[in-house]
């Protein structure tokens, strides 16, 4: 709401000792009432709850719990998934055929893969932080 609607302008306060770091919603409708005097604390608390709740099911969905931010030792880094993946395609009695014109054969591989030990999907826009090893990385052709 503007100043124009009748809400007051924001109050300079300083936040409260780690409150970026506290899950708690009520806390959160506390600083904000100081900032804005005229707003509804209970509304607020409702809303913060949700929005929290709402991160916290995207987090649970996403698996960055498992995948980034707990990063424990029954989870995979990339690199191990990477290796992992070229390990048990090349520990196949099954010939993979690599390349174009049929990259779908590999990327059924790289999910059947992933849904076996529980990567989470890609996130958008992955491909624009890929860098592609140049052609002097490639091994001898078959």
């Amino acid at each position: 709401m503007s100043e124009k609607q009748g809400e007051s302008a924001a109050v300079e306060v300083s936040p409260p000792k780690n409150i970026h770091s506290n899950p708690d919603a009520m806390a959160w409708a506390k600083y904000f009432k100081q900032v804005f005097p005229q707003s509804d604390i209970e509304l607020m608390h409702g809303w913060f709850a949700n929005a929290m709740m709402a991160m916290h099911d995207h987090i649970y969905q996403t698996k960055l719990v498992g995948d980034v931010v707990k990063d424990g030792e029954d989870t995979l880094k990339p690199s191990e998934a990477v290796y992992g993946f070229a390990g048990w395609l090349t520990g196949s009695e099954e010939r993979t055929v690599m390349g174009a014109p049929d990259a779908a054969a590999v990327a059924r591989l790289v999910d059947c893969f992933c849904r076996e030990n529980k990567l989470s999907v890609p996130r958008e826009g992955w491909e624009n932080n890929l860098i592609h090893p140049s052609g002097e990385c490639s091994g001898p052709a078959v």
